[in-house]
């Protein structure tokens, strides 16, 4: 008889869970943040090496606040 590999403690594979969920979560509010920026922006002005977009204070707050949570900041 061959065991195989050991399995992984519950509390791990609870923790993985948990943890795909929040990337999962965090996905969604980046992604949602950068449409409404992208839907609401009402006009762009190229530069020579940068572009500036016109948008809504309240979607750059959101984005910001979004990136923030992302990188474990909120």
């Amino acid at each position: 008889d061959e065991e195989g590999p050991a399995m992984p403690h519950p509390k791990s594979i609870g923790f993985a869970i948990d943890m795909a969920i929040h990337l999962i979560e965090q996905y969604g509010k980046l992604l949602a943040a950068a449409e409404a920026i992208e839907i609401n922006a009402e006009e762009c002005m190229d530069f020579d090496e940068c572009t500036a977009m016109l948008i809504p204070m309240d979607d750059y707050h959101r984005l910001m606040e979004a990136i923030a949570s992302a990188k474990g900041g909120a």
